[in-house]
């Protein structure tokens, strides 16, 4: 038996189910990727439709899949695709259905690389505050060391607390708005 290339048998698809399986995001992805000329979004009879031009043919693409004659509408599509683009439908079924994994993979894609950025995110705001803790403990070992080796550190290191805290006070005093400066 010869290797027959059924994408190239020109045959005419009429099961309803297997239409009701191409998406509209799938083949508005073939549109685009075959070189067909977006004209724009308008309210059809039951649905809205994204209109498509080339080659001064138009298609009117059906957005909702749920309304009944949706598998009789992707049909019409397919049979003015295969006539416009000189194919045969099921080739252009074969990439409707590639399209839709091509996709559902790209889209797959884009919420695995927004998942890791979060984790990212979130892995360094974790490490940063580690970090932060290792240094407080750090310091904390220092002075209570210090503090040991020398009885009049706790008060020295109090007062110098007292003092910094009084300057900053007096600092925040002297910015605040309406104040005048002395001299």
């Amino acid at each position: 038996m010869t290797g027959l290339d059924l994408r190239s048998v020109r045959a005419t698809v009429t099961d309803a189910e297997v239409l009701r399986t191409i998406t509209p995001d799938a083949a508005v992805s073939y549109m685009r990727r075959s070189g067909w000329s977006y004209l724009g979004t308008k309210q059809g009879l039951d649905c809205p439709v994204s209109s498509w031009v080339l080659g001064g043919c138009e298609v009117d693409l059906p957005l909702d899949p749920s309304v009944r004659d949706y598998p009789l509408r992707m049909a019409e599509v397919l049979t003015t695709l295969a006539a416009v683009e000189d194919r045969s439908q099921l080739a252009i079924l074969a990439e409707l259905v590639d399209a839709e994994a091509s996709y559902e993979l790209d889209r797959l894609q884009h919420e695995l690389a927004e998942a890791r950025d979060q984790w990212l995110c979130a892995k360094s705001r974790v490490d940063f505050l580690e970090g932060r803790d290792q240094v407080i403990d750090a310091i904390t070992a220092a002075l209570v060391e210090q503090a040991r080796a020398d009885p009049d550190f706790e008060a020295r290191y109090m007062a110098a607390i007292s003092r910094g805290i009084g300057k900053a006070l007096a600092a925040a005093e002297a910015a605040r708005p309406g104040r005048e400066s002395e001299a």
